[in-house]
C-alpha cells in the first residue's frame, strides 16, 4: 500500500474492521496487503491494532493466531481507552478461553500468556478482563 503521508495508517485503520470477510474472502490477498502491515512500521501496526478493535468481532482460529501478537502489543501499552480497552480483553479472554478441553499449549493463549498480559497491561484492561470474566461466570451454560 503506497499512500503517502497519513493516507496510508487512515486507510488501514478504517480497512482494519473489516479484516473477518477479508480474510474469509481472501486470504492470500488479505495476509499479503493487510496482516503484512501489523508487523510493520509503529503508525501502521497501532493503525491496524485500532482498526481492528473498532469492530471486536472473535476472528477464525487461524487469523487469530497471526492478530494474537499485535493483541498482546496493544494490551502492553498503557492508556487504553474504556472502548479499547473492553474490546481487548473480550478477545484476549476469547482466546484464552477458546477450548475448555484443550491443553494449555494448543489454546490461542496459554495460561502463562494470560498472565504475563495481566502483568503488563494497563489497569482499565485488567479492569475490563475482571469485569467480563464475572458477567462470564453469572451466565448460565447454555448446552
Amino acid at each position: 500500500m503506497n499512500l503517502p503521508g497519513d493516507y496510508r495508517p487512515h486507510t488501514v485503520v478504517m480497512i482494519s474492521p473489516h479484516l473477518n470477510w477479508l480474510f474469509q474472502t481472501y486470504p492470500n490477498w488479505t495476509e499479503a496487503q493487510i496482516l503484512s502491515l501489523s508487523g510493520g512500521e509503529k503508525d501502521d501496526s497501532m493503525a491496524s491494532g485500532h482498526g481492528y478493535l473498532w469492530r471486536a468481532q472473535q476472528p477464525q482460529r487461524s487469523l487469530y493466531l497471526m492478530l494474537e501478537p499485535g493483541f498482546t502489543a496493544l494490551a502492553r501499552q498503557s492508556g487504553n481507552s474504556r472502548n479499547h480497552a473492553n474490546a481487548l480483553a473480550a478477545l484476549l479472554l476469547a482466546g484464552w478461553g477458546d477450548d475448555q478441553d484443550a491443553l494449555d499449549s494448543e489454546r490461542l493463549i496459554t495460561n502463562v500468556e494470560m498472565r504475563e498480559i495481566l502483568i503488563h497491561a494497563g489497569e482499565e484492561l485488567r479492569t475490563q478482563v475482571l469485569w467480563y470474566l464475572e458477567r462470564w461466570t453469572l451466565e448460565p451454560e447454555s448446552e
